[in-house]
Parts: C-alpha cells; structure tokens; sequence
C-alpha cells in the first residue's frame, strides 16, 4: 500500500468516528510499502489535535515511517500521544 499526501491522510481519517474523545487509533502498517512525511503530519494533526483521540499507536512501522512519525509528532509537541512500535528484525 501507497500512502501519500494531506488529502489521503484525511480520506483515511474519514473512515473513523468524528469524535475520537480518549480513544487510542492503531494504525498498522505491516502492508505499507511508500508514505510520506505530509501524510503523517495530517494524519496526526487530524486524528489528535482536530478530532481529540488521546493518542495513536502505529504498529509494524517500518524504519522511515517511523522517522516521519517522530519529527511530525516532535514539531507539533504531541509526543507523548503517539506511540510507535517498530517491526522485530528477522533472529531477534
């Protein structure tokens, strides 16, 4: 899966509740092959600061979404809301 752009991060985000009051989102990325760091930013900025949730976790993030998840949430001082959960490498 490809995911790109401002507007994709609100059309994913549109198939969730409006109200995300106390709510954890898990976003899990173990198909995703491409993102980008506009996608994450909107993402994040829809999902905890426009519709409330308490946090999001991604899980399976691959290294560089990962990265992108990191600096959106650093630059828009949300980090303690968001978690990420990077895939186990192969013999660990």
């Amino acid at each position: 899966m490809r995911l790109g752009g401002r507007d994709q991060a609100r059309r994913v985000a549109d198939a969730l509740p409006p109200d995300l009051d106390d709510s954890e989102v898990v976003v899990d990325c173990s198909r995703l092959e491409v993102s980008t760091p506009s996608f994450v930013d909107e993402l994040l900025k829809v999902l905890l600061l426009d519709r409330g949730a308490l946090r999001v976790r991604f899980v399976s993030a691959p290294e560089r979404l990962a990265e992108y998840v990191r600096r959106a949430a650093v630059a828009r001082s949300i980090e303690s809301q968001v978690l990420v959960e990077e895939p186990l490498r192969p013999g660990v």
